[in-house]
C-alpha cells in the first residue's frame, strides 16, 4: 500500500463509507466556536445549497479557508490547504468523542485517494496517511 502526502484538489470531504458518521448542526457550531473562537463567522446557507452551515476561518498572516457542514449531517468539507485540511480532520475526530462505529475517511474531490481517520490522530498522522487509489483500490 503506497502512502503519500495529501494531494489537494479544490476541496476535501470527510465522510463514512459505512454511513457511520453523523455530526449534528448544533455539535458542529459549538465545536467550531470552541476550536476557532466564539467570534468565528458561521453562515447559514440557503436551502438550495447542500451545506447548511459554513465556518469562515481567517487567520492573520495566513490563508483563509472554510469548513462546510452537510445539511444531512453526513459529511464535512473544507477548502483549505493540506495543513488546514489535516487540522479540520483532527477537529472532526474530536467532535465524535470516540463514538465512531465504522470507517471515517477524508478524500479529495476527484476521489483519487483517502485517509483513514481514527480517534487519537494528530495533524502529522493525517498528513502522512494518504492512500492512493491508483495503488490501492478502496473497498466501499
Amino acid at each position: 500500500m503506497t502512502r503519500k502526502e495529501i494531494r489537494m484538489s479544490s476541496s476535501m470531504t470527510i465522510f463514512s463509507p459505512d454511513g457511520a458518521f453523523r455530526v449534528e448542526s448544533e455539535v458542529f457550531v459549538a465545536g467550531a466556536r470552541h476550536n476557532w473562537g466564539s467570534e468565528v463567522p458561521i453562515l447559514t446557507n440557503p436551502d438550495s445549497r447542500p451545506h447548511n452551515l459554513t465556518v469562515q476561518i481567517k487567520r492573520e498572516g495566513g490563508t483563509s479557508f472554510q469548513v462546510f457542514h452537510d445539511r444531512l449531517d453526513e459529511s464535512v468539507l473544507t477548502d483549505g490547504d493540506p495543513d488546514q485540511c489535516a487540522e479540520v480532520a483532527v477537529w472532526v475526530l474530536s467532535l465524535l468523542s470516540g463514538q465512531l462505529s465504522g470507517r471515517l475517511w477524508m478524500t479529495d474531490q476527484g476521489f483519487t485517494g483517502h485517509i483513514d481517520l481514527v480517534p487519537g490522530m494528530t495533524v502529522a498522522d493525517v498528513r502522512d496517511g494518504w492512500i492512493s487509489h491508483a495503488d490501492h483500490a478502496p473497498e466501499i
